[in-house]
């Protein structure tokens, strides 16, 4: 009945607009519209918005896994085809201050093996390749950033040594220095106009790096960051970096935003202003699942510099495609990032966008890409209408209703305290002993009750061995075991666990010892799969701090047989 009061009590104020307190991320649908397939069928490309506006595709791999060495450029109605010197398949495009694009690198055949040297650029007025390069060393999985000089740095590689090297317009590449590690795909991100770091989370192998918190410096040695020891930038299959650009070199700001992740439950924004990290203040946080479906957030942070507003763009298995606003100017003085999600319906095995790129109209286009795998990539072209669209969150205007403005709030606040206060006392029901007023057998009786409570959770998470569904979630077995979500979290922390997905991969980790035990010869990706982690960083992360050692470690100590036989083991 109470509830029902304050029901009541709301609607008898009425508002305009939504509330910027809102206690849920604002969800609006968006319809993608389909645009002319491309000529060649492609993966392993990349797509920049040159100087002028036109979208261009650059190489990538066609039918059969094959390389192609052509490029498309699109005039609104239809795609037209280049012909380029080099495929560059999975190689850098980097869109440079003078309008030129610089592309290298690449897998040298078909498969998606070995690396190559080349280099080349794309003059947009003209529409011409040339300017023909050689780098330090052949590379695939790459990255560059333009300094304020001209020159670029390139870092990064696939099955091959690592090294940060620096291209000056037509002058060969020059090394400038080893690494600490080997990374793929890594960001590198300046600092100043002399300046940058170099970091990420995948190894040359694409296996998880030993120390992601380790950053490497352009100008000095490398140091382990903090906030990596926690929150690790999403790796995905996007390896621009200059899209996540949100300061302004006029200013000598160099601030950048990443996606990063703390274990598969929490994601976040991280805000690298000159080097320093730390999480961008959001209004909410950023969603991993929308309606039951998990979002796995698949792009670099696509920052729009003129409306202040970035995108991340992510997909889930049922084929619903998801982009995620974030208007960050509040946020870079002080203030919050205004967050919401936009949801697209579309056929299944569409929604994994490649390479995302904003149009001239701040909206979202992706091209290309592959439905099941390499060998047969699609050329479908996507557009999402998300630019300059007036979806800006209201402040609530509260107007004159049935009850006075102070009225209003005094009896809300009466009410509202009421409910809290019979809330929390429900809330301790599962907890109290029997009979309250045997207070010296108070303590036991919690703790029996707690006890009894934890052996129903994990019973629950056993049985069939839910544990290992990467959906589960703590308000699902909050429900099923008639309980709250809170009542869920106050039993685990009692019983030592941090969260409910701390309890959860710890199961998961006890599950792979035991196939450890059986199968010590098998591969980390499928052991970590098995068990129900959604990434190997996950389960690394969660295999040390449950068991204090490494996979190989501990088969070397609890069984004494070979190590799992992943290309790259981590040590």
């Amino acid at each position: 009945m109470l509830y029902s009061l304050l029901f009541c009590l709301f609607m008898a104020m009425p508002t305009q607009g939504s509330a910027q307190g809102a206690k849920s991320l604002p969800v609006e649908q968006l319809v993608a519209e389909r645009l002319p397939d491309l000529n060649i069928p492609r993966a392993g490309h990349a797509a920049i918005c040159v100087a002028g506006g036109e979208i261009v595709v650059f190489g990538g791999h066609t039918t059969g896994f094959v390389p192609t060495p052509t490029a498309e450029w699109f005039d609104g109605t239809a795609w037209h085809t280049m012909p380029m010197t080099y495929p560059h398949d999975q190689g850098i495009a980097l869109p440079l201050s003078d309008g030129r694009v610089l592309l290298a690198g690449g897998h040298e055949q078909p498969l998606g093996i070995g690396q190559t040297f080349s280099m080349e650029t794309y003059n947009p007025k003209t529409r011409t390749f040339g300017e023909f390069g050689c780098m330090d060393r052949k590379r695939c999985f790459a990255t560059a950033a333009e300094m304020a000089d001209g020159s670029v740095l390139i870092a990064g590689n696939w099955y091959q040594q690592d090294g940060l090297e620096a291209w000056m317009d037509n002058a060969q590449n020059s090394k400038i220095k080893d690494m600490s590690m080997s990374r793929s795909r890594p960001y590198i991100l300046l600092t100043s106009t002399d300046n940058a770091i170099i970091l990420g989370t995948m190894d040359e192998h694409d296996d998880s790096l030993a120390a992601p918190a380790v950053v490497d410096r352009l100008h000095g040695a490398a140091y382990e960051e903090p906030l990596l020891r926690e929150w690790l930038p999403m790796a995905g299959w996007d390896w621009r970096s200059y899209t996540s650009f949100v300061g302004d070199t006029s200013a000598g700001r160099y601030a950048y935003i990443l996606p990063v992740a703390h274990g598969e439950e929490e994601a976040a924004l991280a805000l690298v202003d000159g080097g320093r990290f730390s999480l961008l203040p959001t209004d909410f946080r950023v969603p991993v699942e929308h309606r039951g479906h998990r979002i796995l957030w698949s792009s670099r942070f696509l920052a729009d510099r003129k409306a202040r507003a970035g995108y991340l763009v992510g997909y889930d298995k049922e084929g619903h495609l998801y982009v995620l606003k974030a208007d960050y100017a509040e946020a870079l003085t002080g203030g919050k990032a205004r967050l919401m999600l936009f949801v697209a319906d579309m056929e299944v095995g569409h929604a994994n966008p490649q390479c995302p790129v904003l149009t001239p109209d701040g909206d979202i286009l992706f091209a290309g890409g592959f439905v099941t795998d390499n060998f047969q990539p699609i050329a479908t072209v996507w557009r999402l209408p998300v630019g300059y669209k007036d979806v800006e969150r209201e402040e609530a205007s509260w107007r004159s209703g049935s009850l006075p403005w102070g009225g209003g709030l005094l009896l809300l606040s009466l009410l509202t305290g009421g409910a809290i206060v019979w809330r929390r006392k429900r809330m301790r029901v599962h907890l109290r002993p029997e009979h309250p007023t045997d207070i010296g057998n108070e303590d036991t009786a919690i703790a029996e009750a707690s006890d009894t409570l934890f052996g129903r959770i994990d019973a629950f998470c056993r049985d069939g061995q839910r544990f290992r569904d990467a959906r589960l979630r703590a308000p699902a077995v909050a429900e099923a075991l008639g309980i709250t979500n809170r009542e869920l979290a106050t039993c685990l922390r009692a019983h030592g666990f941090r969260s409910f997905p701390d309890y959860v991969n710890a199961r998961r980790v006890d599950y792979a010892c035991e196939l450890l035990r059986h199968h010590p010869d098998m591969k980390i990706r499928s052991l970590s799969i098995e068990a129900g982690f959604v990434s190997e960083s996950s389960f690394y992360s969660s295999f040390g701090s449950r068991t204090g050692t490494t996979p190989k470690q501990w088969l070397a100590k609890n069984v004494g047989a070979p190590s799992p036989t992943d290309d790259v083991e981590r040590t």
